[in-house]
């Protein structure tokens, strides 16, 4: 099991999920990835979006059948998109900073609860404002979305572990997780993090969140098997033009939406294998 590794080990194992360990296979139904053994795993977003509630279906299905939904669909995956490669670049350069000042100063700290090691949150803090300063010009459409992400990045970061990782589990899915980082004024709260953009000018309603939060779900319980890690709490962020929407999610919620989560991925094998019989 992941989370038998060894705290000692931790560290090398979060390092090798920076590289995907899977192949994509787009030539089914379905998006899925596969092992050397050619053993198969749904991706985490597909696995969510086949298994939403009805209503929730419904409520897509009508939005598509607009006029104009096209065009408003591309412009929101363009700027999902670039939103998320401008926080990438923020996390991985200010890792990079961070990493460089610390060992030039033999500035770090393991922390005995995960077996991770640390920075101070002002190194951590200096390193994403030059990150910040020195990153690619982003287009203006999308600006005002990847501008409130970094600024939330900023001010809620108190260490950085990894960015853009991907993990995978044998009870059979696979994703790239945005972030995992320590949440909060002071390092050691461990923390999962996935970035979303809204063109509404208002809040989501926390049932309209579901998704989202079992997506972190499936991600941790994957980073637990790969890296032995079990992070104390989870935070969906959702840029809109005008701010932030910040949904934190306990390790208690983490781990019932496991259970919701692992009972989707059942519902989905069930669905693709009724797809192959077809």
């Amino acid at each position: 099991m992941g989370n038998s590794i060894l705290k000692t080990d931790r560290q090398v194992a979060l390092a090798g999920l920076r590289k995907s360990q899977l192949e994509r296979d787009d030539s089914g139904a379905f998006r899925i990835y596969r092992d050397q053994e050619g053993n198969p795993y749904y991706s985490v977003t597909t696995i969510l979006s086949n298994t939403a509630p009805e209503a929730k279906k419904r409520v897509l299905e009508k939005w598509l059948n607009k006029p104009g939904s096209e065009e408003e669909l591309e412009l929101a995956c363009a700027r999902g998109s670039i939103s998320h490669e401008h926080c990438e670049y923020v996390y991985k350069t200010a890792s990079k900073i961070a990493i460089n000042i610390g060992n030039s100063r033999g500035n770090w700290r393991t922390y005995e609860t995960d077996g991770l090691s640390r920075v101070p949150k002002a190194i951590t803090t200096k390193a994403i404002q030059t990150a910040r300063e020195n990153a690619p010009k982003i287009p203006w459409a999308c600006r005002k979305y990847a501008r409130n992400l970094a600024t939330w990045i900023e001010e809620n970061t108190a260490a950085i572990h990894a960015s853009e990782f991907s993990v995978y589990h044998p009870d059979g899915f696979a994703g790239c997780s945005d972030a995992l980082i320590d949440y909060g004024p002071k390092p050691g709260n461990l923390c999962i993090v996935d970035f979303k953009t809204s063109s509404a000018k208002k809040d989501k309603p926390d049932e309209w969140l579901q998704d989202h939060i079992d997506q972190l779900a499936g991600y941790s319980y994957g980073l637990e098997y790969q890296a032995g890690l079990r992070p104390t709490m989870g935070v969906v962020v959702i840029a809109r033009e005008n701010g932030v929407q910040v949904r934190e999610v306990s390790q208690i919620e983490l781990l019932g939406a496991k259970q919701r989560f692992l009972e989707r991925l059942e519902m989905f094998k069930a669905l693709q294998l009724e797809k192959d019989s077809n």
